[in-house]
């Protein structure tokens, strides 16, 4: 099994690739690297393509940025996602535990205003535009999965004025790599293991 590390961004890619690629790690890392776009129609349309063409078994893992309302945290983990249109949630099955567990709001279009998260009150929000695209994707190939984010602009004037370089910044900083791809090692092999015996 490979891990398919998977972002919206080029930038995001080259950023995160650089991260990993710079790990003292033990092992070979049987990585690969895909850029799906930005939106959950895209995501699905790459994620697909890219999988149908490929005759591997992956772990997904979809690490981005998103906005957040109220609180920010360093980094989070995707626990249950909700369709900001029709309201209806996700959960998305924990293979691996590596961070905070949160639900995220998940878009067609930007969030530059808190009047669409109207409904939300009462629980921490954090919003993005892929989660539910990589989700309905490793559902469906029944492919595990680990979904990060790291929240970067408050829903509204920082979101309309979006810190590019920032957001590259905080994905660097705000997650332990080293921790994350030895974890994730660690339940490939389990899991190898289990299919073998």
């Amino acid at each position: 099994m490979k891990i398919l590390l998977c972002t919206a961004t080029p930038s995001e890619v080259k950023s995160i690739r650089k991260q990993i690629k710079n790990l003292d790690l033990k092992t070979k890392l049987p990585i690969e690297y895909l850029c799906t776009g930005i939106g959950n129609y895209e995501t699905i349309k790459t994620l697909t393509k890219y999988l149908t063409q490929k005759e591997e078994q992956y772990f997904i893992l979809n690490i981005g940025v998103c906005g957040y309302l109220d609180r920010k945290e360093e980094s989070i983990q995707i626990a249950s996602i909700t369709n900001l249109h029709t309201k209806k949630e996700s959960i998305v099955p924990i293979f691996l535990e590596f961070g905070k567990l949160r639900n995220i709001v998940s878009s067609e279009h930007i969030v530059d205003d808190s009047k669409y998260l109207e409904g939300f009150e009462g629980r921490e929000i954090y919003v993005d535009m892929e989660s539910r695209g990589i989700e309905i994707v490793a559902q469906h190939f029944q492919l595990p999965r680990l979904l990060l984010k790291v929240p970067v602009d408050k829903v509204g004037e920082e979101t309309k004025d979006f810190n590019y370089q920032l957001s590259l910044k905080l994905l660097e900083e705000h997650i332990n790599y080293e921790k994350l791809m030895t974890n994730i090692l660690h339940y490939i092999k389990q899991l190898e293991t289990k299919e073998d015996s």
